[in-house]
C-alpha cells in the first residue's frame, strides 16, 4: 500500500470516529469511500490500518 492509500485510510478512520457527534462528516466518508475503492484499497485493509492507529493511541 502506498504512502497516499495510507494517508486516504487514516484520513478515513479519523473522521469516521468523528462522524457521530459531527453529522456533517458523512459527506466526506462517502467520497473518500469511491476513492478508495477506485484505489482498490479492501475494506480489510481499512480495517487493519485503523486498528493499528487505535492501538498506538
Amino acid at each position: 500500500m502506498s504512502h497516499l492509500d495510507k494517508m486516504l485510510v487514516r484520513n478515513y478512520w479519523l473522521i469516521q470516529r468523528l462522524c457521530h457527534t459531527h453529522p456533517q462528516l458523512r459527506v466526506y466518508i462517502r467520497a473518500l469511500g469511491r476513492r478508495m475503492k477506485r484505489r482498490g484499497i479492501s475494506p480489510k485493509q481499512i480495517n487493519d490500518l485503523g486498528l493499528a492507529l487505535e492501538s498506538r493511541d
